[in-house]
């Protein structure tokens, strides 16, 4: 009887041990293959990402750049007394839906001369700070700076796009003016969510 059973375990040792080896190195490729895989993808998802962020901001400092030097810009010399730049601020929000939480001119020592929303006109503008700065972007025709602002009441910290207005027709020591843009971040968080519930599968192949 002991040596049946010795038999029978040294059979059971000989099946088993090549099967659990055999087992162990198919694992261990499946694994080393998955992962590989799975950093190729993460690394190729990151980069599209990155490229749609850096697209969005581009558009947003172009909008800046091309608004900032409108014709229209000229009335800010007036005080924007006949609201055409008011006007026109909140002609291009509503155009841009829900990119943009506000739209405003000023002068340099933060006064608001004309704002896409009426009840900002007047006021003092909440001031940035260089530590606020986060991109500063120079192209054709002017420059931008991107900042990150102090969170609001309900916490978001909103991407205001600071830029000079050109005054083509200002008189010597005229108060420099400022178009200030400001980006609701919750576009790239769109982004970023649609790019956490994109779904993948692999497909093991012996």
């Amino acid at each position: 009887m002991t040596l049946r059973r010795t038999l029978l375990l040294a059979f059971l040792l000989l099946a088993w041990v090549p099967s659990a080896a055999l087992s162990w190195l198919s694992f261990s490729r499946t694994r080393s293959a998955m992962t590989a895989q799975i950093e190729r993808s993460l690394a190729a998802q990151a980069g599209t990402l990155q490229t749609d962020i850096d697209t969005m901001l581009f558009e947003r400092f172009q909008n800046a750049l091309v608004w900032s030097r409108s014709e229209l810009m000229q009335d800010l010399a007036l005080g924007d007394v006949d609201k055409r730049v008011s006007n026109y601020l909140v002609g291009l929000q509503r155009g841009y839906g829900e990119v943009y939480t506000s739209l405003d001119c000023q002068r340099d020592d933060g006064q608001v001369l004309a704002s896409a929303s009426a009840q900002r006109i007047g006021r003092q503008a909440a001031p940035l700070s260089p530590e606020q700065l986060s991109v500063q972007a120079r192209l054709p025709g002017g420059f931008a700076q991107l900042y990150l602002a102090a969170p609001t009441n309900d916490g978001r910290a909103e991407l205001v796009i600071d830029t000079p207005v050109t005054q083509a027709y200002a008189q010597p020591g005229a108060a420099a003016m400022q178009m200030r843009l400001n980006f609701d971040p919750r576009q790239i968080d769109r982004l970023l969510d649609t790019a956490a519930a994109g779904r993948r599968e692999i497909v093991v192949v012996d």
